[in-house]
């Protein structure tokens, strides 16, 4: 059996929530969630740019202009 101090505690305890209270965490919830979101499509833009940056001053493999020179000749073999 449950004493009136264990009561009392629990009832101090317990939040009542209302349907506004609710509604509102769900919002604040969603615009945390949004900008989250937005910070990390602005990363991936900064580290997409970086990349190609990066890729500019690299100069390309043996492999790449190898792949390069067949795309060129397959596409002048298309064209004619």
């Amino acid at each position: 059996m449950l004493g009136k101090s264990d009561i009392e505690r629990m009832k101090a305890s317990t939040k009542i929530e209302t349907a506004a209270d609710i509604k509102e965490q769900k919002l604040i919830s969603q615009q945390q969630r949004e900008a989250q979101q937005q910070q990390a499509k602005e990363r991936k833009a900064r580290m997409q740019e970086m990349d190609r940056e990066r890729q500019k001053k690299v100069p390309p493999t043996e492999s790449e202009i190898a792949q390069r020179e067949k795309d060129t000749g397959i596409l002048s073999k298309a064209q004619a």
